[in-house]
C-alpha cells in the first residue's frame, strides 16, 4: 500500500466478434464477447536508456532496498514516482502486453500483442482492497473487470499446474511479511509493525497485522 514507484498495471479490453452486431463493446455480459487482457510495464527505458549515466548509477545499486524506516531506490525518488511511475490520472508511457486465453487457460499464439503503449490509469487497489470489492460483488457488477481477471487467473494459474509449474508443488500460499517503523517523538522510540500477508496470486488473500 505504501510503495509508490508503481511500476505495472493490468486492465481488461472488450472485443468484438465477427458476428456480433451490436455497437456497443462495453457490455460485460454479451455473451459473444471476447477478452483481451493487458500487462502494462512502466517504460524505464524512455527516461534512463541504455548506456545513459542515470543507468549506470542504478546498475551499481542493483535494485531499490525497502527498509523499515526508509527506502534506498534504484533511481532518483522524484524520478521513480514521478514520470517512472504508473501514477493514476496522468498519461503514462509503458511496455504493453495483451494475450487472449482459450478455455482451458491456455494462451492463443496468435493473440499476443507487444506494443509501446500511452496508458491512463484509474485508479490503483490494494490486494485488500480487491479482495473487498469481489467480496461485496462489486467486483462482477459496477467494476466487472476485477471478476474478468480473477476468473482468468484462476484459469491460467490450473493450466499452470496441470503442466508442471511449481505453483502446484506448494500445498499453501507463501506468505510475505512487511516490517515497517515509524518513529513516536513522544515515547522517543519507534513503533514497530509487522504485516503478514499471502501471496496475491494465490487466490486468497489473508492479511494479519501486529505490533
Amino acid at each position: 500500500d505504501s510503495t509508490l514507484d508503481i511500476d505495472d498495471g493490468i486492465s481488461v479490453e472488450v472485443l468484438k466478434s465477427s458476428d456480433d452486431k451490436s455497437n456497443d463493446t462495453t457490455d460485460p455480459d454479451n455473451s459473444q464477447r471476447r477478452y483481451r487482457y493487458w500487462i502494462h510495464i512502466a517504460d524505464v527505458d524512455r527516461w534512463a536508456p541504455r548506456g545513459s549515466p542515470l543507468l549506470k548509477a542504478a546498475e551499481r545499486r542493483g535494485t531499490s532496498l525497502y527498509l523499515a524506516t526508509s527506502t534506498l531506490c534504484m533511481f532518483p525518488p522524484n524520478m521513480s514516482s514521478g514520470v517512472m511511475s504508473l501514477e493514476s490520472y496522468d498519461d503514462k508511457h509503458a511496455l504493453s502486453l495483451g494475450v487472449e486465453l482459450n478455455a482451458d487457460g491456455s494462451i492463443i499464439p496468435s493473440s499476443i500483442l507487444v506494443t509501446p503503449s500511452m496508458i491512463q490509469v484509474d485508479y490503483r487497489l490494494s490486494y485488500d482492497q480487491v479482495d473487498e470489492m469481489l467480496d461485496e460483488g462489486v467486483g462482477y457488477t459496477e467494476e466487472w473487470q476485477i471478476g474478468a481477471m480473477l476468473e482468468a487467473a484462476t484459469k491460467r494459474r490450473a493450466h499452470r499446474v496441470a503442466h508442471g509449474s511449481t505453483e502446484g508443488m506448494v500445498p499453501f500460499p507463501i506468505p510475505k511479511g512487511v516490517v515497517s517503523a515509524e518513529y513516536d517523538e513522544e515515547k522517543g522510540d519507534y513503533d514497530v509493525s509487522l504485516k503478514i500477508e499471502t501471496t496475491h496470486n494465490s487466490g486468497a488473500n489473508v492479511t494479519l497485522e501486529g505490533e
